[in-house]
């Protein structure tokens, strides 16, 4: 045998290692995709899904000491934790029942939850119903937010004529809807309505009304529900946020009485002293509530009062019947409600305007108070007023409360350097237009 074809033959064998070795990684790599816990055990590993494929590829970070919690399957009864390590991995061994929740641990969830959302789990939420020997992956990807008014991720108008505008890409506009029709009272007053989830860090409903002809007319209301809200009671806020436009709605154009009189002498309370005395005494919060208690789905429906002085309101006799009944019917032929006091026309001020928070590291959200409808336009400037982006360019506003957020970027989608800026948010209406402006530091 020749000197050159020893050589040639040990290049052979060498390439076929590597080869191998190269087969082995490969192989060893789709274990690492594919990996299922053996009999008896629980595990999985937390990593950041870039591609939202559901499967950890080898350049997705792990999380390391993200905190695992198992559950009782049929109970929820609390049975151990643990700690992911530095690959993202954890595990539960030693199992003998038949079912098991797995979760993520409330501190580690919210340490990402406002960025981050689940794709290995079927939902928002980081929490897998499974036998012993299943593998539980916790892959997440990034939310995709609007944070520009008028420029939702979705939108959707019902069948009821409701707006649902979602914010973000986690939660469609269109789930949203579905939930809010889940209840068992949406009526004349959707069309009004217009939802608006994820758009800033507050739940809240604004609504707005005029008088024509001595009557109460053109009535809308704008309900914000926050993504935080979501996560933590579900469409509890939903459904208390619009209990408070369905009965503003009804108050002002049904009954043309948005003292809510006839509410009051169905509740037991009119004539009560403390009504109006405390937050939850409002009579706003308290038939918001009972919409929520009364006509919402299940899950909305069994958190307690904020009222804890007042009966739930499935106890009080007559009060359904009144609430989806008289409340939601116009008045007799031939009955004249009150005339409405239409009072002096407010004129158009902004106040309260603040950037939250007063550093900008990451978000900031810029709220005020409008004393009348206006179109509004607000723009962060820098320190020198150059325009550095426009957050709302020329959107009616109803009175009351408005928000919107920033993310740090310009008009270009560059990150905003650090230094000193201002919001500046200009409101207009008929007669009048008016400017506030606030400082505030970007770090």
């Amino acid at each position: 045998m020749s000197r050159s074809h020893v050589v040639s033959q040990a290049g052979r064998k060498v390439a076929a290692l590597v080869l191998a070795v190269a087969a082995l990684s490969a192989s060893g790599l789709q274990a690492q995709r594919a990996s299922a816990a053996t009999p008896g055990t629980i595990s999985g590993v937390a990593f950041q899904d870039l591609n939202r494929d559901g499967v950890r590829d080898a350049d997705e970070a792990p999380y390391e000491n993200h905190r695992i919690y198992l559950l009782d399957g049929a109970t929820g009864a609390y049975l151990a934790n643990t700690l992911t390590d530095a690959t993202g991995r954890y595990a539960f061994s030693g199992l003998s029942g038949t079912s098991y929740r797995v979760e993520y641990e409330g501190s580690s969830w919210q340490s990402i939850r406002q960025d981050w959302v689940p794709t290995t789990t079927g939902s928002i939420y980081p929490r897998r119903t499974v036998a012993p020997g299943s593998n539980v992956d916790f892959g997440w990807r990034p939310i995709v937010r609007s944070t520009t008014l008028g420029s939702p991720i979705s939108t959707v108008v019902g069948p009821s004529g409701v707006r649902v505008e979602s914010y973000d890409d986690a939660v469609t506009a269109q789930e949203i809807h579905d939930r809010l029709v889940s209840g068992s009272l949406v009526g004349a007053e959707a069309g009004s309505v217009t939802i608006r989830f994820d758009l800033g860090p507050t739940s809240a409903t604004a609504t707005s009304v005029q008088v024509v002809d001595g009557r109460y007319d053109r009535f809308s209301a704008v309900v914000t529900a926050s993504w935080d809200a979501w996560l933590t009671t579900y469409d509890r806020t939903l459904f208390h946020e619009y209990g408070h436009a369905w009965s503003m709605y009804h108050g002002y154009i049904t009954q043309q009485d948005p003292s809510l009189r006839g509410y009051l002498t169905a509740r037991g309370l009119d004539g009560d002293a403390r009504v109006g005395s405390s937050y939850g005494w409002d009579v706003g919060e308290m038939i918001a509530e009972d919409y929520r208690q009364l006509f919402g789905t299940s899950t909305a429906a069994r958190y307690a009062q904020i009222n804890s002085e007042i009966p739930h309101p499935s106890q009080v006799p007559g009060l359904r019947d009144y609430l989806q009944g008289a409340f939601v019917q116009p008045a007799a032929s031939g009955a004249t409600p009150p005339a409405p006091d239409p009072g002096p026309t407010p004129t158009l001020t902004v106040s309260g305007l603040a950037m939250n928070p007063t550093t900008v590291s990451k978000t900031g959200v810029a709220s005020f108070q409008l004393s009348a409808p206006a179109t509004v336009t607000v723009e962060v400037r820098d320190g020198a007023g150059k325009l550095v982006r426009t957050l709302m360019a020329s959107i009616a506003e109803d009175a009351g409360p408005a928000s919107v957020t920033w993310d740090r970027k310009d008009s270009s989608g560059r990150r905003a350097k650090g230094g000193s800026y201002t919001v500046v948010v200009t409101a207009t209406d008929s007669t009048t237009t008016t400017t506030a402006t606030t400082g505030f530091k970007v770090a």
